[in-house]
């Protein structure tokens, strides 16, 4: 039986491990509300750097590609990153609130077959495709109508393939795919949005200056007006 045998099964247990033996990561295949299948993989680095406050990372991945308007296609996925003895926030309603839950969108290529099987495959993907400060490097330029440091991308963050110079598993990044993700009607509306929420912050830190600048010069008025002996802070409980 094929990997993809699983996803292909009639009658599916609510939750089934899909685990190799070779595997670096633990993986379940679950059923979404959406009806959808979807593969939830946790990779623990035991190595992993201290500076980056985290060692684990969680991509929970839709196993349907979604086919762009080009015909290319992608998959949709959320990844989240904590440490491994994250303490437990749980809201008022009994729901983990905390990084273990923190997820954020994403697209990317993906190969099943290596993503369960080939440690080196898992390493590159989890250990850098997935890094934090990367994923978020791609997010904040995705938010940017004309990314200037990072190409146009939407929410796609790229693929894992061997490099033909190195012969190596290496971060690959599709640039056609990125400029269709970019334009997508769903990113573009985020980008609206965004720049809805920079604009009021601006306002609202633009107003919050003008208060502080106005109080402040009633203080000098009143400092030079005291100065000047035309007024003492007694005036001021007439």
């Amino acid at each position: 039986m094929g990997l993809f045998d699983i996803f292909k099964k009639k009658e599916k247990p609510k939750e089934q491990k899909v685990q190799a033996k070779e595997s670096l990561i633990e993986a379940h295949l679950k059923k979404g509300k959406d009806g959808l299948d979807y593969l939830e993989c946790e990779y623990w680095d035991k190595n992993a750097d201290l500076k980056k406050f985290y060692d684990t990372t969680k991509l929970i991945i839709c196993t349907m590609p979604e086919t762009l308007p080009s015909g290319r296609t992608v998959y949709n996925a959320r990844v989240a990153h904590y440490a491994i003895n994250d303490p437990i926030h749980l809201d008022n309603e009994g729901n983990d609130i905390g990084r273990r839950n923190q997820f954020t969108r994403i697209r990317l290529g993906m190969d099943f077959v290596k993503l369960l099987n080939d440690q080196e495959y898992q390493k590159e993907l989890m250990n850098r495709l997935l890094d934090k400060k990367r994923i978020q490097r791609y997010i904040n330029a995705g938010l940017q109508d004309h990314p200037t440091e990072q190409p146009s991308c939407g929410n796609y963050v790229g693929y894992i393939d061997i490099n033909p110079e190195t012969g190596k598993y290496g971060k690959m990044f599709n640039t056609v795919v990125g400029e269709e993700v970019h334009n997508l009607p769903e990113q573009v509306k985020a980008r609206e949005e965004y720049k809805e929420l920079q604009e009021k912050a601006k306002e609202k830190r633009i107003s919050e200056l003008e208060a502080k600048r106005a109080e402040l010069n009633k203080q000098i008025d009143k400092q030079i007006a005291t100065e000047k002996g035309i007024y003492t802070p007694e005036d001021n409980e007439k």
